[in-house]
C-alpha cells in the first residue's frame, strides 16, 4: 500500500501517537491496523516526547498505522504536531514521506511521518537515544 489511496493511508509513528500512548486517541477511531515498523533516522529525547531527524544514521523503531479518512487524519495530526505548510517559520515538525520497513525488513512501504525541526539546536545538545515507550509514558534510555 502506498501512503495514500482511496481515502486510506499509512503513517509511521514513534512516540506519543503509538497505539498504547496518550495521543493515540487523536487517530484511534480511524486506525484500521498497526504493526511494528522501522525507519532510518535518529531519535532524540526532547523531554515529554521524542523527536526524529531523518538523517539515515540510525534506525528508529515505531509503528506503521494504516488509517481510513486520511485527509481528516492528516489535518488532525498536522494540528497536533504543529505543522503549518503555509507558515513554515512557526512549524515544530515537518510532515515527510519515508520508506518504512515492516515484516522484519522484508517489505517496504511509503508512509507519512513527522520530523522535528531543530531550529533551537536541541539535537546538538542531546545524545541520540534508543527509545521504547511504555504505557506509563516513561522512557528507557540507552
Amino acid at each position: 500500500m502506498d501512503h495514500f489511496s482511496n481515502g486510506h493511508g499509512a503513517i509511521f509513528v514513534y512516540g506519543t501517537l503509538k497505539h498504547d500512548q496518550r495521543n493515540f486517541l487523536v487517530i484511534a477511531d480511524d486506525v484500521l491496523s498497526h504493526e511494528e515498523a522501522f525507519i532510518e533516522g535518529t531519535m532524540y529525547d526532547l523531554g515529554p516526547y521524542p523527536g526524529v531527524v531523518l538523517n539515515g544514521e540510525n534506525i528508529v523503531k515505531g509503528e506503521l498505522m494504516i488509517v481510513k479518512n486520511m485527509p481528516d487524519v492528516i489535518r488532525r495530526l498536522d494540528a497536533l504536531e504543529g505543522y503549518r505548510p503555509d507558515d513554515p517559520k512557526y512549524c515544530h515538525y515537518n510532515r515527510r514521506t519515508v520508506d518504512v520497513a515492516i515484516d522484519g525488513g522484508r517489505k517496504r512501504v511509503k508512509a507519512y511521518t513527522y520530523e522535528i525541526i531543530d531550529r533551537y539546536g536541541l539535537a546538538e545538545e542531546r545524545k541520540p537515544v534508543v527509545v521504547e515507550w511504555f504505557p506509563n509514558e516513561y522512557w528507557t534510555r540507552s
